[in-house]
């Protein structure tokens, strides 16, 4: 769970917290980030002993603002590549927020979104937001009506001419004002 430091700048940028100071050279093409730096035992959080690495002394409350600071300046960019190792008291990096956490609280916030629309998984790892489909099925391939919860609708391309949805009452299949379908 590597915490990397890069620098955004075209100069060489030492960073303001951490033991011992590393120096980040200056990227090629500013504000492109230069070269990761593997800068988690440097900066990891005050502590009487580190309980991971067993090293005394570490970057407290202070250390960490001064390294926001370089952050806001566009000096510097430090993230973590997966879960945090640890918790980085008033620094916010990028990466992802440190260990499993809900999707609706203060590490999230919304905007621009669509009534009616929900979050969908996209694939093993991704997810989006979006509609929920409703699943097609003929006669022959729809689910038995009481397997699936009351309320479940679908689509049927059997029903009427161009097909029409379906739901389950939680016994049989019925069309919009009740009737079995």
């Amino acid at each position: 769970m590597p915490l990397f430091a890069y620098n955004i700048t075209g100069a060489p940028v030492p960073l303001a917290a951490g033991t011992p100071v590393v120096t980040l050279p200056g990227c090629v093409a500013p504000p492109a980030r230069g070269p990761a730096y593997n800068v988690t035992s440097e900066l990891r959080p005050d502590l009487a002993v580190d309980p991971v690495n067993g090293k005394a002394g570490g970057v407290g409350f202070g250390g960490f603002t001064a390294l926001q600071v370089q952050i806001t300046a566009n000096q510097i960019e430090l993230e973590w590549t997966s879960d945090a190792e640890y918790l980085t008291p008033g620094l916010v990096i990028g990466g992802p927020a440190p260990g499993p956490h809900a999707l609706v609280g203060v590490l999230h916030t919304a905007s621009g979104l669509t009534t009616g629309h929900v979050v969908r998984a996209t694939g093993p790892t991704t997810f989006g937001w979006g509609l929920v489909p409703t699943p097609v099925y003929n006669d022959s391939t729809r689910p038995a009506a009481n397997t699936v919860p009351a309320g479940t609708q679908i689509f049927n391309t059997d029903e009427g001419a161009n097909g029409a949805p379906n739901w389950s009452n939680g016994t049989s299949w019925v069309d919009a004002v009740g009737n079995l379908t």
